[in-house]
């Protein structure tokens, strides 16, 4: 039988990375210097985070990167509903590929 992690590492790392990405925005003045920097600390952030919720990595991974995926469309101001539409379908669908080969 496999012994699970425990979720008390991934609640921790969650946490450390919210706590780092308000202290980048906080602290550091906006630029483009920081926002790939802000991206992949709430991309880990969604990813511990899923991994608690679903227990498992690969959906937590999946939820990290739709979420980011998402804001980056808005940052580039594709904003129309469609393309919301046509993401969360992909990542539904990625989704649902990942149960099926369990």
């Amino acid at each position: 039988m496999r012994r699970r992690k425990s979720p008390l590492i991934f609640i921790v790392a969650s946490i450390l990375c919210v706590v780092a990405s308000a202290a980048l925005i906080v602290i550091v003045p906006p630029s483009s210097y920081f926002i790939p920097i802000f991206f992949f600390l709430l991309f880990f952030f969604c990813f511990f985070l899923g991994t608690v919720f679903f227990r498992e990595k690969k959906y937590g991974a999946l939820l990290g990167s739709c979420i980011v995926t998402i804001l980056i469309f808005r940052l580039n101001n594709l904003t129309h509903p469609f393309f919301l539409i046509l993401l969360l379908a992909l990542f539904l669908m990625l989704g649902l590929l990942f149960y099926r080969k369990r």
